[in-house]
């Protein structure tokens, strides 16, 4: 996921980071892959639900413009409603 932050959003401020409970996501989620690329990422298709976001963070880049994610999500990962 945060390469994919970084291809995209590289050096902007202003960003919030949502966590998610995809269990509580009403709208269909489906993982796929971008433009022939082998990891997955959840898309979420239709409105995103208000409670199923368990967190907004703020989600500001380093010095050098890269983005990152914050210790309390580095370990899950790509599907961080995963437990």
């Amino acid at each position: 996921m945060i390469a994919v932050a970084n291809a995209l959003f590289r050096g902007q401020d202003g960003l919030v980071l949502l966590v998610i409970d995809e269990a509580l996501v009403s709208a269909d989620v489906r993982y796929e892959s971008m433009e022939a690329g082998n990891d997955a990422f959840p898309h979420i298709y239709g409105p995103l639900n208000l409670d199923a976001v368990a967190a907004v963070l703020d989600f500001p880049p380093k010095n050098d413009g890269t983005l990152w994610l914050p210790s309390s999500l580095e370990s899950r990962g790509n599907r961080p409603s995963e437990r």
